[in-house]
């Protein structure tokens, strides 16, 4: 964390994947292509297995149809495959979730502080770790979660420390969100503008039928229907944390100074890929109470 070549990192990316692809060349006793393949495919996998693990309870046909859900899905299969930090980042949302659901409908504590620590670790692959980690904890505090949400900051707290050293050691500064770029957004103005591109650019993506198969509008519709269950006590931080995951990531595409149309157009693909299990496991499990 202290090293020289910190000198030279972008606080954008913190170190997880790289850190985890230098261990796979020790492990190989060479640099090799084999190791970035080996970590991708194995959060991939990882990553519809825990969702099938989350639906077992239900029993094996749903844990079956919920991972192959995911395995179905061309971008997910593609985006896991293709060696990017979003499918890392998307299965730690994923197991703090389902550490989380596990934590309030079961009253367990150490999966609660597990939980905290899983979502923190996010926060050292991407920046979107943090957005999520925070949402996360106002979902709980807005739901009267205190308990549990004190057990997740127990958890997180050594992974939080180890990326706040990382930001304050890491050279190069993020200037995709800050106050300046508030200031100069709300001076600028186009609000409605940007809001509608980042709308259409989030439908476009998600009817791109070679990429996401209707993945997205089955989901939707899914939801729509059996919606009810998504507002009871037990799942309501979840429905408030897809809320807010929203917001936050459009707020993050409205600060930005890059061009917007251009950064929409190189990321969403990936953004909408960090959530997609998430969303997954909040339909599937709204499915199955609301069918039972």
């Amino acid at each position: 964390l202290f090293s020289v070549p910190l000198d030279f990192s972008c606080r954008d990316y913190p170190l997880f994947y790289p850190l985890a692809l230098v261990w796979g060349w020790l492990g190989a006793s060479r640099e090799s292509l084999a190791a970035s393949w080996f970590l991708v495919c194995l959060f991939t996998l990882s990553t519809a297995g825990l969702l099938a693990a989350s639906m077992l309870k239900y029993g094996v046909k749903w844990a079956l149809l919920s991972g192959l859900f995911l395995a179905s899905t061309p971008q997910f299969i593609g985006i896991g495959s293709s060696q990017y930090a979003d499918i890392i980042v998307s299965y730690f949302f994923l197991a703090g979730t389902v550490l989380v659901a596990i934590a309030l409908e079961e009253g367990n504590e150490c999966a609660a502080t597990l939980a905290g620590f899983v979502m923190a670790s996010a926060g050292f692959v991407k920046n979107e770790g943090l957005l999520f980690f925070a949402v996360v904890s106002v979902a709980l505090l807005l739901t009267a979660r205190v308990k549990c949400l004190f057990r997740v900051f127990l958890g997180a707290a050594p992974m939080l420390v180890v990326i706040v050293l990382f930001k304050l050691r890491a050279a190069v500064s993020n200037d995709s969100v800050s106050l300046h770029n508030f200031i100069q957004a709300m001076h600028f103005g186009g609000h409605r503008e940007k809001i509608s591109a980042i709308v259409l650019a989030v439908l476009k993506e998600a009817r791109h039928e070679s990429r996401w198969a209707y993945s997205w509008f089955w989901l939707v519709a899914a939801f729509s229907l059996f919606f009810r269950p998504a507002l009871k006590e037990t799942a309501r931080w979840l429905f408030i944390t897809l809320i807010f995951m929203a917001i936050g990531y459009a707020v993050v595409y409205w600060l930005s100074p890059l061009d917007l149309e251009r950064n929409l157009k190189t990321s969403i693909d990936r953004i909408l890929l960090q959530v997609f299990p998430l969303t997954a496991y909040f339909v599937f499990k709204c499915f199955r109470e609301s069918a039972a």
